[in-house]
């Protein structure tokens, strides 16, 4: 009698089956995506999913971690703007574009804060995720403070936390169906805060 031969594993490609999850997450949440719903999304049979990825609240954690490197590596780029009202500008304008253009607002801000309540892990990237935004802001405010753009005194800490708390409203604000006109006024009413 003859083994029956096992077939070779499907072959995917990791990067796009984790932003296929993205997409996922990002659309429904974390409760509301299903298993079947991930699987068919990247192409994965729940087996080859578990063991790439784990389950599922593994597979939401990387998913979450990797939105939120690729959002950074936008807000550094956007921060890198020589004057501090154009680098401002541009960052808000990057959220904007992100979180606007899906409808969606931002897995990490506007998903993950439910998952965070009951899951320890989640909380400490949310948390982690806010100072690093809090972090970027405040040196990109302190250069300018360096460069003569900001008076010397300038609570460059403060300002940060309002220009982070502003991502977070764009973030909502997205979700809740505003207009893109309504996300860039926000964004202009941050520039001017900034300016003064």
């Amino acid at each position: 009698m003859t083994e029956a031969r096992r077939g070779r594993p499907r072959s995917y490609d990791p990067d796009e089956a984790l932003d296929a999850a993205i997409d996922v997450f990002w659309t429904h949440g974390y409760d509301a995506a299903t298993l079947d719903q991930l699987s068919q999304a990247m192409g994965m049979g729940r087996p080859s999913l578990y063991g790439a990825f784990g389950d599922k609240q593994a597979l939401f954690e990387r998913a979450v971690r990797r939105f939120g490197e690729r959002m950074a590596t936008r807000a550094g780029r956007a921060l890198s703007a020589p004057r501090i009202e154009d680098a401002v500008r541009a960052v808000l304008l990057e959220v904007i574009e992100v979180y606007g253009g899906s409808g969606r607002g931002c897995l990490v801000f506007g998903v993950a804060p439910a998952r965070a309540v009951d899951d320890p892990s989640v909380r400490e990237m949310l948390a982690s995720t806010i100072t690093s935004l809090d972090t970027a802001l405040r040196a990109r405010l302190d250069r300018a403070v360096a460069d003569g753009e900001l008076p010397a005194g300038t609570d460059t800490a403060a300002r940060a936390r309002l220009l982070a708390a502003t991502i977070h409203s764009l973030s909502v604000r997205a979700r809740a169906g505003l207009p893109t006109s309504h996300l860039q006024q926000l964004a202009e009413d941050a520039v001017e805060l900034v300016r003064r």
